[in-house]
């Protein structure tokens, strides 16, 4: 009896241990700090676990390098009568539907890719499905010229106003290798599951690993 005791004790830790956001890279978001990041290199991976139309929302601020801000980009969980499926984003003070359904799961990984040249190219995916892709041109007014275009994001920040960001890191897949995924313009994707999955794999697996090893002991 002792032995199978200390064995469920020893697999509760490993998953303890091996289910830690901080163990895959994710850093808890600090509100109102600024966080060194260049978008023309990377993307931005966000995690959350609000549920739809909890009205909480991820608010990403943008800067320069001498930490002048040059936009925002949100993602709330709305319960606005207008949004069917209970999600939208906005940039320039424009709010948007997304345009396919947002998975359903409560834990999100929401990565947010941006180019910044002649135009800002955006888009947004959630637990590796695009849900959004455009130009700010398309959805601004003339006045985003003057903010976005010209001295690039060096930082970001999640402000006070940011109730659904817990952690945030760089999006791991080589920036080259995306960029080449994303030439097509279609719509994209078909949703086979959540981001999160791979670390759900290697949970199990460290559990079953751990319970082999010591059965072997007694």
């Amino acid at each position: 009896m002792a032995k199978y005791f200390v064995l469920l004790v020893l697999a509760l830790i490993t998953i303890g241990v091996t289910s830690d956001p901080e163990s895959e890279g994710w850093i808890p978001t600090v509100n109102d700090e600024k966080i060194d990041f260049d978008f023309e290199k990377q993307a931005l991976e966000i995690r959350t676990d609000s549920k739809m139309k909890s009205e909480e929302q991820v608010i990403l601020n943008m800067y320069t390098v001498t930490s002048h801000l040059k936009g925002t980009l949100g993602i709330s969980f709305t319960m606005a009568e207008e949004i069917e499926n209970g999600y939208s984003f906005s940039a320039c003070l424009s709010h948007l539907p997304f345009n396919v359904k947002i998975p359903s799961d409560v834990d999100k990984v929401w990565r947010v890719t941006m180019q910044i040249d002649t135009d800002v190219h955006f888009e947004i995916h959630c637990n590796d499905l695009e849900v959004a892709r455009g130009k700010f041109s398309e959805i601004c007014d003339g006045d985003y010229e003057s903010s976005w275009l010209g001295s690039q994001v060096k930082k970001i920040g999640f402000p006070g106003r940011d109730t659904a960001s817990d952690y945030y890191r760089v999006y791991q897949e080589d920036r080259e290798d995306s960029a080449e995924d994303d030439d097509s313009e279609d719509d994209v994707v078909k949703y086979t599951g959540s981001a999160i999955k791979p670390a759900e794999t290697r949970l199990l697996f460290a559990v079953f690993m751990s319970v082999f090893f010591l059965a072997g002991l007694f």
